[in-house]
């Protein structure tokens, strides 16, 4: 199988995306590469029976737990096929229902008007929102509680100060507790210069903010800069998120980079992405090397680089609570290896692999696959990242436009300076 982001061209094909590490299976013959296409979909005729078939095929054959959750389900599959469907609603009721019995909100039912938003937050393109996409920036926890992992930089969530871990408890005035992360989505969707009102709980305090939709704006992955220190010429490398295109962005920093004496990649509120991309940019400073394990009820291809080493020079790892999933990955594997010191604090431990599989009307499902591991076998889920050397910052340089990053105010990269200089 060949595992791609979201946004490959889908040629009646079955696809799967980690989105907080996000990948897609394609099975188009001779595709080697990721390309960023809108999906097309098989636009054969379905009946609602035989949609509600393909979706269980899909959980029985994916999803994570083969116990799923203690339910019989062969038994839920029974009665759930033995009912007639009129309607692609009736469909979509079905499904909806054998997916809330596995207790796991994250594994869930996308009409199709619910996954074009989502391909549309998660294509690496432009698009109006308020920085929160879901399942990137937006996911339940372990507790069924609907929180924050990290705002989009310079959305208006971000500038409204919304911070990794900020619960959202309501959105315009209706309670989060029964929506599912689809309904959340959309309701946090809508023309661009609209508004919506969130209602935030953080640490037990409660507040309301009103955000604008606006345009979301594609940018670059990477950011570069050369910085002149003492005696010593540091390049700084700044991931926002792990695209299609970031591995040869990141060949391109490399080689922009290659006369400075040594590297700081920061990877603070960066929420994952394409772990293919991922893999790739690992081997970069690793070579070729095991990146990492995912635990999962199908075969998945090895988390090995075979990438040959773009550099050897000395490098740091700037983490902080908003590094999720994909960005906790590569920094595991640094810290494995002993190719990076890591600086900062513990990461989220957001280490739930999720497929995305479209369903021949457009609608889609989300499944839970698995969990990702380090190199050494550490569950990221469990206990996240926790760097080398332990810097408390009171906010985010990359959501706080106070604290320019690299900056005397950036206390995190003062102690990545520091560790380049021993």
């Amino acid at each position: 199988m060949n595992f791609f982001r979201i946004g490959v061209t889908l040629v009646s094909a079955t696809n799967i995306i980690l989105c907080e590490t996000v990948i897609a299976d394609v099975s188009a013959k001779n595709t080697t590469t990721p390309k960023i296409i809108l999906a097309s979909y098989d636009e054969s005729p379905i009946t609602p029976y035989q949609l509600v078939t393909e979706a269980l095929q899909i959980v029985e054959k994916n999803y994570l737990d083969g116990s799923f959750n203690g339910l019989d389900w062969q038994q839920v599959k029974k009665q759930t096929l033995a009912r007639q469907y009129a309607t692609k609603e009736e469909a979509y009721t079905a499904i909806d229902s054998v997916l809330s019995r596995l207790g796991n909100r994250a594994t869930r039912f996308l009409t199709p008007e619910q996954f074009a938003g989502f391909l549309a937050e998660n294509s690496g393109n432009d698009y109006v929102g308020v920085g929160l996409p879901e399942l990137l920036s937006l996911d339940y926890d372990e507790e069924e509680q609907l929180r924050i992992i990290t705002p989009i930089p310079n959305s208006p969530a971000a500038e409204a100060g919304l911070k990794t871990g900020d619960r959202l408890i309501a959105i315009d005035g209706v309670s989060t507790d029964n929506l599912s992360l689809a309904e959340a989505g959309m309701k946090l969707r809508g023309a661009e210069d609209s508004t919506v009102n969130l209602r935030i709980d953080r640490h037990g305090s409660t507040f309301v903010v009103k955000l604008k939709r606006v345009i979301i704006r594609s940018i670059p992955t990477i950011r570069t800069k050369l910085i002149d220190l003492e005696n010593m010429q540091v390049g700084y490398i700044y991931l926002g998120q792990f695209l299609d295109s970031s591995p040869q962005e990141m060949r391109d920093a490399l080689n922009n980079l290659k006369e400075a004496k040594a590297l700081i990649l920061d990877l603070r509120n960066n929420p994952g992405g394409s772990v293919v991309a991922t893999v790739e940019m690992a081997g970069f400073f690793l070579g070729d090397l095991k990146i990492g394990t995912a635990a999962t009820r199908i075969d998945l291809p090895p988390l090995k680089s075979s990438q040959i080493k773009l550099t050897e020079q000395p490098l740091v790892v700037l983490v902080n609570q908003g590094t999720a999933s994909a960005a906790e990955l590569l920094a595991g594997s640094l810290q494995h290896y002993k190719r990076a010191v890591i600086v900062g604090v513990p990461t989220i431990g957001k280490g739930f692999i999720h497929s995305i599989q479209p369903l021949t009307d457009g609608s889609a499902l989300v499944v839970t696959l698995g969990k990702l591991f380090t190199p050494s076998g550490q569950d990221i889920l469990a206990s996240g990242i926790e760097p080398d050397i332990l810097v408390n910052a009171m906010n985010s340089p990359w959501l706080d436009s106070n604290i320019e990053p690299t900056s005397s105010k950036d206390i995190q990269y003062l102690e990545a300076v520091k560790q380049l200089k021993k």
